[in-house]
């Protein structure tokens, strides 16, 4: 059987029918796959990457991101659904929770009554409290890359050595579309 050092998932979008962006790409799944982790990637047909990209990189595609299993991070864009959050289970997406607006406080009561630790990209700040991840118009692409460097850091605390932070943003920088 072979052993993972932690499982990540990616979403499908379900809010937004025209949301067609992606927390990682198909490539950087290989990387993630090759550091140890176990990638399940939630089968969509409006994403921009094909779900096949994924799995010839080493992803496991999935109809249903519960396979991922209790403890897995979970990747989207797009806050879930609260009747479709997963006990225990870690999420990481823009949600607008910390803002308290009224229409927020379903997802976070379900998220808290399901023992699940979130991460809105919102509120990812560096030590002098200065936003780590946009929410401008840019949000989109700017987001994605915090988002990979941030799981570097966090791969970084598994044990994983060879996709470091600065591997990963190095090769982003290159990125002419950001």
């Amino acid at each position: 059987m072979e052993s993972h050092k932690f499982t990540i998932g990616i979403l499908k979008e379900v809010d937004a029918y025209c949301e067609s962006r992606a927390a990682f790409t198909p490539a950087f799944v290989s990387e993630l796959t090759s550091a140890g982790a176990r990638v399940l990637v939630e089968k969509s047909d409006v994403r921009c990457f094909e779900d096949a990209d994924y799995h010839k990189h080493g992803a496991i595609l999935v109809d249903k991101i519960e396979e991922a299993g209790s403890k897995a991070l979970l990747l989207g864009i797009k806050p879930i659904y609260p009747q479709n959050v997963i006990p225990d289970t870690n999420y990481m997406f823009y949600s607008r929770i910390a803002n308290n607006l009224e229409a927020t406080i379903p997802l976070r009561n379900s998220l808290l009554e399901a023992n699940c630790s979130f991460i809105d990209y919102e509120v990812v700040k560096d030590s002098q409290g200065n936003a780590l991840i946009g929410t401008s118009r840019l949000a989109g692409r700017v987001g994605a890359f915090n988002t990979i460097r941030a799981l570097g850091e966090f791969m970084l605390t598994k044990g994983c050595r060879k996709t470091t932070p600065e591997g990963v943003t190095r090769k982003a920088r290159f990125c002419l579309s950001l």
